[in-house]
């Protein structure tokens, strides 16, 4: 029995723009839902006190104080330069 190879539908011209694409948009995806936790590991490293109370306690604190302060658009602050690093960095992996 032979078998016909049907080609892969594809919303590009090529099959190599369609993962470009699905990398763009998976890195996206990731930064949105990372970036608060990427925010805190950041604040964290610059910090000059240990935090009180433990690991655990002090990033779900430090969570609600952001939020607190900012609302949503505090926790994602910078997220711009971020998607657009991780986005184009995802794009070019799955595109080479």
């Amino acid at each position: 029995m032979s078998q016909t190879h049907q080609p892969q539908p594809s919303f590009f011209p090529t099959a190599a723009l369609d993962h470009a694409f699905a990398g763009l948009g998976a890195g996206v995806v990731a930064v949105l839902c990372m970036h608060p936790l990427d925010l805190l590991k950041v604040k964290f490293q610059v910090a000059t006190e240990k935090p009180q109370g433990g690991v655990g306690r002090a990033i779900w604190s430090s969570l609600k104080d952001i939020h607190a302060r900012d609302g949503w658009k505090g926790l994602y602050r910078g997220v711009g330069s971020n998607v657009a690093g991780n986005a184009s960095s995802w794009g070019l992996y799955f595109l080479l």
